[in-house]
């Protein structure tokens, strides 16, 4: 077959066009240590590339135990990170190996410096001779390394093998920088079977510059895909709107021209999830051969939000599980339309699925694990179960590793910590249901399970007993620890277990309340993920706000909210909802959190904990995460959050990639590279941000979602947003401008810089006055940057200074930082390491008592 080339410049030295393929999924042993790391000894020495690449030329890679991968050579263009970036949700447990490939065309012979950057193993081979073989380091530190090479004049083949030991949780990704005198001249071109590559190109520069306004669209909201007003090219292009796993449910095909704005879709009309739009050709293009696409990632929600209370628990219950049988796909859809009754809706085959993804201890397994013991507890013995599923379901919980990733090193820390509450009650409830049964992955009894899941249980609840969440804050901790708990309070024969689960359930609610604002759980969180913090509709606790206070909405996070709907012995206390959905003029709540335990004596590990304060009003909620770590690699956390309704969040943060996918710890929205120095005072937030030399992407941003917003306007160095009679003014010490292409277009103000001052202060009409006034008094304001440093005068006539190393003053008085109360605030105060909590709103009081002895 002909063979054209598609001819592209480099991009600051960075290659950004390639061909790859992959990735292969390699099966390892997940209960040997040191299988992942085998599968990357054993790579072959040679490429395993016989022919040269080209775009859709197919071939073969053998795999271990004589395994063949059949694969196809790609198109993919790097965006502006750089990164060849093959990072996906892969099924686990499985290496990963992927190919890049490139050509290089130079003038002459050229001597250059070649600049690899890569997450994990990797070969590079240069004209067909193996330059570069590194085994990696940490799989989630992109390292670099340079070579020096000579370039002979014309084409030079350069070929990438990347691999991942374990795949389902570590980006995949490399990037490649030449380096020299000849680089204005060198040109890269990519082999492909499209003879037309003139139409290959321009259907990829119209591509690139679509964008979505919103990362979620939910109930009647449109999904519309939109081209700036300053294009000059127009062609007609085909758009579907499709799953993951590739099912189309929308499409579209105009005529793409300057300012188009495309509807697509509405959320009503979809399943709960995550899609993504396809940009693709012209359909008649499309099947001639033109495969040139990009995808843009959205998430879609069949409910509306609600941020005024509706409605009776038992009334949302019913609700809520309506909505799980229908609109969500999973374990919990079919536990749903078993409560309902909906036996002949009941779908056996994605029941058997859950099941084979438990036995492969695949990602989430855990969450599916406990839906399959509710089932096995409250439904199998129904005349209506489905026969074909009582062999598999004992078979799985009798199969299933329950001490799989328990055994810890020194520390236990985060989210897996807080997590495990639900590996220990599917322990329990397991031996619990077969107690003189042999468990296949033990060979012991199922009384010796329930025995051992009990005593790790009640050593967790001590924990959270005396220090509080250790990913405080945590949406997707908050709910997998509500999962677990609740199942205990249901379904454990030990009284003791049971109530002190219930307590642990009360101070877990109380958390959410507090600091939640109108259904937002707006709190800075000690772990999350890009789609909780950029929408809170997508947050794994906004169904559980709509079922316990009536505001919120649902999604497809149903496993913590199914838990509670249909509880048969849990209650949410009144005093919750009260303080839930209570609008104070001024609430000012401080607590601390143990991030840390070391695994002998239960000692909480030295200075890992948490202070974190959260201020709100009618209007608007300011939260953060005073003075954490400061200047450390940073991962999951989210330090600060400005809430002004579920979609107008605003926070800044020092991203790692453009990738927004979890496989990174931090990503393009998620966590920092380096930790910032933020204090708060009120209404008033400081972040301090210290890049370090040389850093990927070498700046900060704020989300700052203008489609959210009733009226916004950048003026005079300042971001000014209001959200009905909450306001907010943005601005940084580097200077800041809007996005208006890429992943953050129209949502993301970027600051480049090294060293950088964030600056948020918040207001309201029934102190402010109109937004016109609101902003005439911000731009008032005695404001000085100094470096790393910032003295000014509030809003509300406090004198404030703080810098990278001094004390956080107000008034000239130090204010403290650390060292608060476990819980203090006018509903609870009470000291880190009691056991007691008293629970107030008006003349209501809860006490819990969460002390083993005292049950």
């Amino acid at each position: 077959m002909t063979q054209s080339f598609l001819r592209y410049p480099l991009q600051d030295g960075y290659i950004h066009n390639w061909l790859v393929a992959g990735p292969q999924l390699i099966a390892i042993d997940r209960s040997d240590a040191s299988s992942a790391q085998q599968v990357s000894a054993c790579a072959p020495s040679d490429s395993g590339i016989v022919e040269t690449p080209c775009e859709r030329a197919q071939f073969t890679s053998a795999g271990p135990a004589g395994g063949v991968s059949q694969l196809m050579w790609r198109y993919l263009a790097c965006d502006d990170d750089h990164l060849v970036d093959l990072t996906g949700a892969y099924p686990s447990p499985h290496a990963l190996r992927a190919w890049a490939y490139s050509e290089v065309v130079a003038p002459a012979n050229l001597s250059t410096c070649l600049t690899l950057h890569s997450f994990g193993p990797v070969q590079v081979w240069l004209n067909g001779h193996l330059a570069v073989h590194h085994q990696g380091h940490d799989e989630r530190t992109l390292y670099r390394l340079e070579i020096e090479f000579n370039l002979v004049k014309g084409s030079n083949a350069i070929l990438v093998r990347l691999e991942q030991p374990r795949g389902d949780s570590t980006p995949l990704a490399i990037a490649l920088q030449l380096r020299g005198a000849g680089h204005p001249r060198l040109r890269v071109r990519i082999p492909t079977r499209n003879r037309n590559t003139q139409l290959h190109q321009a259907v990829e520069r119209l591509a690139r510059r679509a964008y979505l306004e919103r990362d979620l669209y939910a109930g009647p909201e449109a999904l519309y895909i939109k081209w700036p007003a300053t294009l000059r090219a127009q062609r007609r292009l085909l758009l579907r709107v499709q799953k993951p796993s590739g099912d189309i449910v929308g499409e579209a095909q105009p005529v793409v021209s300057a300012g188009l704005s495309q509807h697509l879709l509405e959320g009503t009309w979809v399943k709960d999830g995550r899609y993504q739009v396809k940009v693709l050709p012209d359909f008649e293009e499309f099947i001639q051969g033109l495969r040139v696409s990009r995808d843009l990632e959205v998430n879609l929600l069949h409910s509306s939000y609600r941020d005024e209370p509706q409605g009776e628990q038992g009334e949302r219950a019913i609700e809520l599980l309506q909505h799980a049988a229908w609109w969500t796909d999973g374990i919990y859809a079919e536990l749903a339309a078993m409560a309902l009754g909906l036996w002949k809706q009941v779908n056996a085959k994605a029941i058997l699925r859950a099941i084979n993804e438990v036995l492969a201890q695949q990602a989430g397994c855990d969450e599916l694990l406990a839906g399959l013991l509710f089932m096995a507890y409250r439904y199998a013995d129904h005349p209506s179960f489905p026969p074909s599923l009582i062999s598999p379901l004992e078979e799985c919980l009798l199969g299933y590793d329950y001490r799989a990733n328990t055994e810890t090193a020194h520390r236990i820390q985060g989210l897996d910590d807080d997590g495990a509450i639900v590996r220990h009650a599917c322990s329990i409830l397991a031996g619990q249901r077969y107690p003189t049964r042999r468990f296949l992955w033990s060979g012991r009894s199922g009384s010796w399970h329930q025995a051992d899941g009990e005593q790790r249980a009640l050593a967790w609840l001590a924990r959270r007993a005396q220090g509080g969440f250790a990913a405080w804050d945590s949406g997707e901790g908050f709910a997998a620890m509500l999962l677990g708990l609740v199942a205990l309070v249901d379904h454990a024969v030990s009284e003791t277990l049971s109530e002190l689960a219930a307590a642990t359930v009360d101070k877990l609610l109380f958390t959410l309340a507090i600091n939640s604002f109108r259904g937002v759980f707006g709190s800075t969180h000690g772990a999350t993920s890009a789609a909780s913090i950029t929408d809170a509709r997508m947050e794994p606790t906004a169904g559980i706000s709509r079922l316990l206070w009536g505001v919120g909405c649902w999604n497809q996070h149903m496993a913590a909210a199914y838990a509670l709907a249909t509880s048969s012995k849990y209650v949410c206390p009144p005093v919750h909802q009260m303080i839930a959905l209570d609008r104070p003029v001024a609430l000012w709540a401080r607590e601390r959190h143990i991030t840390a335990w070391r695994d002998i004596n239960d000692e909480p590990v030295a200075d890992q904990e948490i202070n974190k304060v959260t201020y709100k009003t009618p209007d608007y909620m300011l939260c953060s995460a005073q003075d954490y770590r400061a200047g450390a690699a940073g991962s999951v956390e989210h330090i600060w959050q400005a809430t002004l309704g579920p979609s107008a969040v605003i926070f800044v943060n020092h991203p790692r990639c453009l990738n927004q996918k979890d496989a990174y710890p931090a990503n393009f929205w998620r966590g920092n590279g380096v930790l910032p120095r933020v204090a708060q005072w009120r209404d008033l937030l400081i972040a301090l941000h210290q890049l370090p030399a040389g850093d990927w992407l070498g700046y900060t941003h704020a989300h700052f979602p203008i489609a959210a917003f009733d009226a916004y306007t950048l003026r005079q160095g300042w971001a000014f947003a209001r959200k009905g009679d909450a306001y907010l003014a943005l601005t940084a010490s580097a200077g800041m401008h809007l996005i208006k292409v890429g992943p953050g277009a129209f949502r993301e103000l970027r600051s480049v810089g090294r060293q950088n001052v964030w600056l948020c202060q918040m207001g309201r009409a029934a102190q402010d006055g109109s937004f016109a006034e609101f902003q005439r008094a911000v731009l008032n304001l005695p404001l000085r940057f100094d470096g790393l440093g910032v003295s000014l005068v509030s809003l509300r006539g406090d004198a404030v200074a703080f810098d990278w190393s001094g004390p956080f003053q107000v008034q000239g008085k130090v204010q403290a930082l650390g060292g608060f109360p476990h819980y203090a605030s006018p509903h609870c105060t009470c000291a880190l390491g009691s056991t007691e909590m008293d629970i107030r709103f008006e003349d209501w009081t809860l006490r819990l008592d969460l002390d083993p002895a005292e049950q």
